[in-house]
């Protein structure tokens, strides 16, 4: 089924509304960008929850800017289902992806993330052996395979969780600029504890005018 303009950025708008009244990102976002505003940094042990509002909005960044044959894709995809758990040091991770435009599919993503100390920098990585995707398209859809197949959805995920610092260094700040601040961040540091994350964030933010807040969104 191809959709018609109209009826894309109907979709998009349902998308958009869904996405704000299950993964409202008001609370969170808004105390980092009034603490990178006001203290040049941000400290806090987020819970689960919040951290599923982080997480849902980098993956639907990821999937926002990828290429096909090398070519920019427009796709039309939302994130409906994000679920964390955090207990003795580990994030479960499962969530799901649902592309209704080049192709239709539903991916089912199931991983955990662990601390990784290397060299003084806290960061989270993907604990070995633990990525699992499932990749759900309509039956006989040849196309749809044939694209998940070029698209390489396990090397994408691999590639952007195993890094989850550099992925937040570059899609937070298009967040915070909804937020009414804009600025780059230049320090990062993330590790789990029990039931918790300890997110360190710094960086240099200055507020922005009304019009340039509205252009961002």
């Amino acid at each position: 089924m191809t959709l018609r303009p109209a009826e894309e950025q109907e979709l998009q708008a349902q998308i958009e509304e869904t996405s704000e009244r299950l993964f409202s990102t008001v609370d969170i976002e808004e105390r980092i960008a009034e603490s990178l505003l006001s203290q040049g940094e941000f400290h806090e042990n987020i819970s689960p929850a919040d951290l599923e509002v982080i997480l849902r909005n980098i993956v639907y960044v990821i999937f926002s800017h990828q290429k096909l044959a090398g070519r920019d894709i427009d796709i039309l995809h939302n994130v409906p289902i994000m679920n964390i758990e955090i207990d003795d040091g580990e994030a479960a991770v499962d969530f799901v992806v649902h592309i209704h435009k080049p192709i239709i599919v539903f991916l089912e993503f199931k991983y955990a993330l662990v601390n990784q100390n290397d060299e003084g920098c806290e960061s989270l990585c993907l604990k070995e052996g633990s990525l699992r995707i499932n990749e759900k398209t309509r039956r006989f859809d040849v196309k749809a395979k044939a694209a998940l197949t070029a698209m390489n959805v396990p090397k994408i995920a691999r590639q952007e969780m195993s890094n989850l610092t550099n992925v937040i260094q570059r899609t937070l700040p298009n967040q915070l600029r909804k937020k009414g601040v804009q600025g780059e961040i230049g320090q990062i540091r993330l590790s789990l504890n029990d039931h918790t994350l300890n997110v360190y964030l710094k960086g240099e933010f200055l507020s922005l005018p009304d019009a340039a807040q509205t252009a961002g969104n």
